[in-house]
């Protein structure tokens, strides 16, 4: 069932508070934390995305439509805002004392010991993502929240940048699998 952009906005929005918050969600929510892996995977080179902006919206689009992420950490634009419009509102910015971190490389289990009361995203390393198979990636991200529990977005451990970074069949694996399943 595909929602209308003001629902969806009003589902995500809650995915994130929820994690913020460590507050248990329906299912977990999903980040992204792809650079210009997405030009890569679109077809295109970084070079007629960075030069052309109806090239780099075509790409956000397509790359958006294959994925759907709940979150990005980056989009190719000049323009931000009109983006983030067109995938189904504005910015969320958080309420005063919320916190996310987000791991880059970090031992996200290790950060969860040292920080518990402070929301996390990452820990799918690229090492899984672009050389193990699928059911091996999903495997790995199913351990991955069931030990993180509450307070955790599921997101790439580090920045996605380079064609052999990440499988699109590994990505689209498990984000088919937690898009349906609860935890």
């Amino acid at each position: 069932m595909k929602l209308d952009p003001k629902a969806l906005l009003k589902e995500r929005t809650e995915l994130f508070d929820n994690a913020y918050n460590f507050k248990h969600n329906k299912r977990v929510p999903l980040g992204c934390n792809i650079w210009s892996w997405q030009v890569l995977d679109c077809g295109y080179k970084q070079s007629q995305a960075l030069l052309n902006y109806d090239i780099a919206e075509k790409i956000n689009r397509e790359f958006h439509e294959r994925y759907q992420f709940d979150a990005y950490t980056n989009l190719i634009t000049r323009n931000p805002m009109r983006l983030t419009e067109l995938l189904g509102g504005g910015n969320h910015f958080l309420d005063p004392g919320d916190e996310m971190i987000q791991s880059e490389g970090d031992d996200i289990r290790e950060c969860r010991e040292k920080l518990p009361t402070i929301a996390l995203a990452g820990g799918l390393p690229t090492s899984i993502l672009g050389i193990s198979s699928a059911q091996e990636c999903l495997d790995y991200a199913r351990r991955l929240v069931d030990d993180m529990g509450d307070g955790f977005v599921l997101c790439q451990n580090q920045m996605i940048s380079y064609r052999n970074d990440c499988k699109r069949e590994n990505l689209l694996t498990y984000l088919d699998y937690f898009k349906t399943h609860t935890y």
